[in-house]
């Protein structure tokens, strides 16, 4: 069995009251159609789907990412997050392939969601900041470990029922 490893990214705490923020992240590399690029997806158990955020959807899918028709394409997609606040997506096939802690790669073939940008070009409270996220439907084949003390992050592939 391949066993991922991952990384915590630590940033400084939103507000004094609160604690330092610890996000688990793991490696991959993303393929749509004959274009591929290294990602860092945030591990999200509370999303359902996997998604690309606009930064790296653009770096994905280049130029064509800007011609995506959000509004018409046939993948088009709305979901509604914590905010209440419906999201536009829009449905590609992808293969993410990560690899394991001795080098071998392991790929899964899924639909990602890519993001509708909330605005034309990146500022500071758009979603081109926002993370990409691995959500529950890759991490459905593995086992994932958190471990705090020390900060490890593995996902473990699971075995088959």
């Amino acid at each position: 069995m391949a066993t991922i490893p991952g990384i915590f990214l630590y940033e400084e705490p939103f507000h004094a009251l609160l604690g330092d923020v610890m996000r688990p992240v793991v490696a991959a590399s993303a393929r749509i159609g004959d274009r591929s690029a290294p990602l860092e997806l945030h591990i999200d158990t509370g999303a359902d789907y996997t998604l690309l955020t606009p930064t790296d959807a653009r770096i994905l899918l280049g130029d064509a990412y800007h011609r995506i028709d959000f509004e018409r394409d046939a993948g088009r997609f709305d979901l509604y997050g914590i905010s209440g606040d419906a999201s536009g997506f829009v449905i590609r096939s992808a293969t993410l392939t990560f690899r394991d802690d001795r080098g071998a790669p392991l790929s899964i073939d899924l639909p990602v969601l890519v993001a509708r940008p909330s605005s034309p070009q990146p500022t500071p409270v758009s979603n081109w900041e926002m993370p990409s996220l691995l959500g529950c439907d890759v991490l459905r084949y593995f086992d994932l470990a958190l471990s705090y003390n020390p900060p490890t992050v593995t996902l473990t592939e699971a075995t088959p029922a």
